[in-house]
């Protein structure tokens, strides 16, 4: 039970939303492309992003897989997109290989009580 040890009554600080991504391995890439997509993507594990840069960062990661299309044009091209499901979480899928979530967090401030 958090309250007990925790004071969050102070609301004079704004909770703040914050994504942290979350790389997971799903299969076995199959070719250079998708090797090389999983390498990027575990470059960027454990990243926490501000909610209001999580847009923008979301367009780089769709802008370096585009790039890697390019790179490897004999490779089925990849298109990834964005959803969330019914949850707050939202998972990069059309990536077949890695499983690469954001993980919505409230950054809020608790004190330890005296």
């Amino acid at each position: 039970m958090v309250s007990r040890w925790f004071d969050s009554t102070d609301r004079s600080k704004k909770n703040r939303i914050m994504y942290l991504t979350d790389f997971q391995h799903g299969t076995q890439a199959k070719n250079n492309l998708e090797k090389e997509i999983k390498t990027y993507l575990e470059t960027l594990d454990r990243i926490l992003i501000d909610d209001v840069d999580f847009t923008k960062f979301q367009q780089l990661i769709l802008e370096k897989v585009r790039e890697f299309n390019k790179k490897h044009p004999k490779a089925k091209p990849k298109s990834p997109n964005y959803w969330s499901g019914t949850g707050e979480d939202v998972f990069l899928s059309g990536i077949e290989c890695v499983v690469f979530k954001f993980l919505k967090v409230k950054i809020t401030s608790l004190h330890l009580k005296k």
